[in-house]
C-alpha cells in the first residue's frame, strides 16, 4: 500500500492540495520528522477527501449501517461517517467491512461498499503514517514574555496577578499505527499544584467544541492547547486552558512546537 493511493479519493482543486500534502509527507518520512510549517496543512487537506464524502452523501442509508456487536450509538454507519466526513482515524480502523458484506443488502447498495473498501486502506496508510510523524515532534519549550499590556474581561474577572505554565512530566508512551508499526510519543502529564481550582473561566465549552478558556474560541487543533496556572488577589492558583495564540498574546507565555497531554484535566 502506497501514500499515494489516497489521492483516488481526491479531484480538482482538492486533489492538488492532497498531492502537494502526500508530498509533505513522504519527504518528512525520508528524513524522520516534518517538514517545518507542513503538518497541520497537511493533516488538514487529506481529512477532507472530497469524492469520498461526495460518496457518501448521496447513499445516506450508509449511516444506518449496523452489524453485530455494534455499541447502540455508535454504529458501524456513525463510524463510517466519522471516518469520511471528519477525518477519523480511530473511527474507520473500527469499519469492519467483512461484517458489513455479510448484512442483507441490495446488490446497488452492494456496489457502493466496494467503491468504499479501498478508502480504509488508503487512508489508515496515511494517517499512520502521519501519526509516526507526530510523535517525532521534540518536547515544546515555553518562554515567558510578560503579561500583556491588553486587559480583557476574562483577565479582569480571574483577577489574574501572577501567571505560569503548568508543571508538565512527559512519558514516553508506545503506539502501534494500524499497520502494527511501533512508535513512540512524547505525552505530557499535567502536575498541578496541590490546591488547584479548576474550570473558574466563564468559557466552558459547547457540545460541539471545547473552547479557550480565556477568549472562548473554539480549539479545533488538539495540540494547540496550553495549560496555565494564575494566583489572584485572593491567593488562590486556578487553572487556565487556552490555546498557544492567547497563552502568547494576552498572558506572556509562548509555546514553540506541539504539546500532546494524555488527559486534560481541570
Amino acid at each position: 500500500m502506497a501514500l499515494t493511493d489516497c489521492l483516488q479519493w481526491f479531484s480538482g482543486k482538492s486533489l492538488e492540495k492532497a498531492q502537494q500534502a502526500i508530498g509533505w509527507v513522504e519527504q518528512s518520512l525520508a528524513q524522520g520528522y516534518w517538514v517545518p510549517k507542513t503538518s497541520r496543512t497537511a493533516r488538514a487537506v487529506l481529512s477532507k477527501p472530497n469524492l469520498a464524502k461526495k460518496l457518501f452523501n448521496q447513499n445516506k442509508w450508509l449511516e444506518d449501517l449496523r452489524v453485530k456487536g455494534d455499541e447502540e450509538f455508535f454504529n458501524t454507519g456513525y463510524q463510517l461517517n466519522h471516518a469520511i466526513i471528519y477525518g477519523d482515524m480511530e473511527s474507520l480502523y473500527k469499519v469492519d467491512f467483512e461484517k458489513i458484506y455479510q448484512l442483507r443488502i441490495s446488490p446497488k447498495e452492494r456496489e457502493v461498499l466496494v467503491q468504499l473498501r479501498p478508502f480504509k486502506a488508503a487512508f489508515l496508510e496515511v494517517w499512520g503514517a502521519m501519526a509516526v510523524l507526530d510523535a517525532s515532534r521534540p518536547i515544546p519549550e515555553f518562554t515567558h514574555l510578560g503579561v500583556s499590556l491588553t486587559l480583557t474581561a476574562t483577565l479582569e474577572a480571574l483577577k489574574a496577578q501572577k501567571v505560569t505554565v503548568c508543571p508538565l512530566k512527559f512519558v514516553k508512551v508506545a503506539r502501534h499505527t494500524p499497520q502494527g508499526k511501533l512508535y513512540y510519543a512524547n505525552v505530557a502529564i499535567c502536575d498541578w499544584p496541590q490546591g488547584t481550582v479548576h474550570r473558574t473561566s466563564r468559557y466552558q465549552g459547547t457540545p460541539q467544541n471545547e473552547q479557550c478558556e480565556a477568549c472562548g474560541h473554539a480549539i479545533k487543533n488538539g495540540f494547540n492547547w496550553v495549560p496555565l496556572v494564575f494566583w489572584g488577589k485572593d491567593a488562590v492558583q486556578r487553572s487556565l486552558w487556552t490555546g498557544r495564540d492567547c497563552a502568547q498574546r494576552l498572558y506572556g507565555v509562548r509555546m514553540t512546537g506541539e504539546l500532546e497531554i494524555e488527559e486534560k484535566e481541570g
